[in-house]
C-alpha cells in the first residue's frame, strides 16, 4: 500500500509540473519516477520477502501519540503555508492594478514564468538540459549512486540469516569424529563420500 501511495504521490507531483506549464518535467517525472524507480523499488519488497506475520507486531501507546501529534504538526503547517498564501497580501504579479503600482513604486518587478521563458529559445527541455550537465552534474550523479546504495543497503538489512542444514559430512573430518563403516564408506550411505 505504502507504494501505492508513493505512485500517487509522484503522479500529484507531476500534475504540479504541468501546472507550472513544465510538460516535460511532468511527462519524465511519470516514467522515471513513477516507472522505473518504482519498479525498483517493488523488486527491493519483492527480495526482501516480507510476510504478512512479519507486519503484525504490537506497538507501544506513546509510538500512536507521538505519530498522531506529528501528522498533526505538519498538516497544521501545510495548512498555515498555503492558507497565508491566500489570506495574506494581493501578489504583486497579479493585475493590472498590482502591475502599475509595482512599476511606480521602487521595488524590483514580478517576473512571471512567461517574461522567464520569453527570452530563451529552447524552452524549458533547454534551459533543464544545460543546467543538469553543466552546473548540476556532479549532484546528478550522486543522486544515481545514493539510489544504488540505499537498494543495496536494504538487501542487506532486510536479508534474513537462514540457517543451512548440513545433509553430509565433509571429506578429510577427522577420524574420531567419524563412525566406522564398510569399505571406508559412512554407514547407511551406499555411494558417500569415503572415510580417510
Amino acid at each position: 500500500h505504502a507504494a501505492l501511495m508513493l505512485v500517487l504521490n509522484l503522479v500529484a507531483i507531476a500534475a504540479l509540473y504541468l501546472a507550472l506549464q513544465s510538460s516535460f518535467l511532468a511527462i519524465i517525472q511519470i516514467i522515471v519516477y513513477a516507472g522505473a524507480i518504482m519498479v525498483l523499488f517493488l523488486f527491493v519488497i519483492m527480495l526482501l520477502g516480507v510476510a504478512r506475520d512479519d507486519l503484525l507486531f504490537e506497538t507501544r501507546r506513546w509510538h500512536r501519540v507521538v505519530a498522531a501529534l506529528g501528522g498533526l504538526l505538519i498538516a497544521g503547517l501545510l495548512v498555515f503555508g498555503v492558507a497565508g498564501e491566500l489570506l495574506g497580501d494581493a501578489s504583486r504579479c497579479g493585475g493590472q492594478a498590482d502591475a502599475e503600482t509595482v512599476a511606480a513604486s521602487t521595488t524590483t518587478p514580478c517576473e512571471g514564468l512567461d517574461d522567464a521563458l520569453a527570452g530563451n529559445d529552447q524552452g524549458s527541455v533547454g534551459i533543464i538540459a544545460e543546467r543538469l550537465f553543466t552546473r548540476w552534474t556532479f549532484a546528478f550523479e550522486i543522486s544515481a549512486l545514493l539510489l544504488v546504495v540505499a537498494t543495496i543497503g536494504a538487501l542487506v538489512l532486510g536479508r534474513r540469516n537462514d540457517p543451512v542444514v548440513a545433509t553430509d559430512r565433509l571429506v578429510g573430518t577427522p577420524e574420531d569424529d567419524v563412525p566406522a563403516g564398510e569399505d571406508g564408506l559412512l554407514p547407511g550411505s551406499a555411494h558417500g563420500p569415503e572415510v580417510g
